[in-house]
């Protein structure tokens, strides 16, 4: 009869069962391995999901068998893995009688959250407990083996997404101003600076956030003459634009701001002779550079 006849026929399962060591702090077995039948070796058997021999499987729930599912033929039969919380057993009538190994042995139960382990002489591992901690992060508690809930210190980020290293960052630069990822760009005609965690935001020159949108920058040349006409922002144009809304007679507001004409009636651009246009906010033709007088009158009466 072959060795694996001899198991098929031999005596039921009923040694003492494996607890597997994963759970941490105190008795409880956690989670549980299922051995199967490997074939014509006994001593090869498999573990559901192709472990080796005696290795518990922590993932299927299953209760724990002894080596070989209690039948052997000899002692090479009842070995188990050396993490284990279990000792190397005798084959007795057949079965594996697996005692537990002494108190204080090594033992592994593959939780995160607990410290080195050891047996506590009846099968079982305990450890004891790790803080859930992280670089300038706090409030992090153990949760099916890992750190869970971990936050960030006041003026740290998590920026790298990454618990390992913590909260990496301060929230203080430029490129990262009181959260991750937030830029004190200004965009054009503006620029920022990270002042303890918020952007301080400031115009260049002339220009004006009119619509208070930093995104755009400063987008209006507030209070500059020949920036507009009576379509909008125009550097051809004679109007000259500033923020708010008017309803003076010759303004024409454009949402965030608007156009007053005109900027240069009596007094036109240095070298030129044109006038200012009421309709259309554009300067007249260089034709009249011959008779000013008429083009004076059509631009500074209403």
């Amino acid at each position: 009869m072959t060795r694996a006849r001899r198991l098929a026929l031999g005596a039921p399962a009923v040694g003492v069962l494996l607890a597997a060591c994963a759970g941490g702090v105190g008795n409880d077995p956690g989670n549980f391995g299922k051995f199967e039948d490997g074939g014509d070796d006994p001593s090869s058997t498999s573990l559901s999901g192709g472990a080796t021999t005696g290795v518990p499987d922590e993932d299927d729930g299953e209760p724990s068998l002894p080596p070989d599912l209690g039948a052997c033929v000899d002692d090479d039969d009842c070995l188990v893995m050396d993490a284990g919380c279990y000792a190397n057993g005798h084959c007795v009538g057949g079965v594996c009688e697996n005692p537990p190994k002494f108190a204080g042995d090594p033992c592994d139960d593959a939780d995160t959250c607990t410290g080195p382990d050891v047996c506590d002489g009846a099968g079982t591992c305990i450890g004891e407990p790790l803080p859930c901690v992280a670089p300038n992060a706090t409030g992090g508690t153990c949760n099916a083996g890992l750190c869970m809930g971990l936050m960030c210190d006041p003026g740290f980020g998590n920026c790298n997404g990454d618990w390992v290293d913590g909260c990496e960052l301060p929230l203080v630069d430029d490129g990262n101003c009181g959260e991750c990822g937030n830029s004190c760009d200004g965009g054009p005609n503006a620029s920022g600076s990270c002042n303890a965690g918020a952007c301080e935001m400031q115009c260049e020159g002339a220009w004006a956030n009119c619509d208070g949108d930093w995104s755009n920058g400063c987008e209006i040349p507030e209070g500059v003459p020949n920036q507009c006409d009576v379509n909008g922002l125009n550097p051809g144009g004679c109007w000259t634009p500033w923020c708010g809304q008017s309803d003076a007679a010759g303004a024409v507001n454009f949402g965030t701001w608007f156009c007053f004409e005109c900027s240069n009636c009596h007094a036109p651009a240095q070298g030129q002779c044109q006038w200012c246009d009421h309709a259309t906010g554009l300067l007249f033709p260089m034709a009249s550079c011959g008779g000013c007088g008429a083009y004076e009158d059509l631009a500074c009466t209403p």
